[in-house]
């Protein structure tokens, strides 16, 4: 789960399809399993890549060292970020907030949805503090949603409304 330490580099955030992404997030999510980080326990390997193969991958990098990602569910009637994680090295320095300002971003710029939910576990609190740092609101909550019987809380980040500069609308 940790990264080489990267200092504070220049960060860069992008989607991909790159076969070393892909391995970054297994190895990222194998090590967080084995350490037994309780959001880990719910992702096997092939759950990851039956997760990578149906999302969009976004990767963070820092001096060209992946460390950070975020799944985005292509949209049914909304995207969805299914999993994110930073490296513990990193964190605290704006990787998360970059991420998922990158998430939005192409989301809201790529598709005529007006939203991104997630969910979280109620006893994430760390996560739940970032998603609202970053302007996601609390939608609703799924009791004994996790095998541990720990709830799930729903977020919800609305785009801002564009208006055509030719028409007004």
């Amino acid at each position: 789960m940790s990264a080489p330490r990267a200092s504070r580099a220049p960060l860069t955030v992008r989607q991909t399809t790159a076969a070393t992404d892909y391995d970054f997030v297994l190895k990222f999510v194998e090590a967080a399993r084995a350490a037994r980080f309780e959001w880990a326990a719910s992702w096997p390997s092939h759950a990851i890549l039956s997760e990578i193969r149906a999302s969009c991958l976004f990767v963070a990098h820092a001096h060209s060292i992946p460390v950070g990602f975020a799944l985005v569910r292509p949209p049914g009637h909304a995207f969805e970020i299914t999993l994110t994680a930073v490296s513990q090295s990193v964190r605290g320095r704006g990787v998360f907030s970059s991420l998922i300002a990158k998430v939005v971003e192409d989301c809201r710029t790529n598709a005529p949805h007006e939203s991104l939910h997630l969910e979280v576990r109620a006893d994430n609190r760390v996560a739940i503090l970032a998603y609202e740092a970053c302007g996601f609101k609390l939608v609703g909550h799924r009791k004994n949603y996790y095998s541990d019987r720990v709830d799930a809380l729903l977020f919800r980040k609305d785009f801002e409304t564009r208006v055509d500069l030719i028409t007004g609308a």
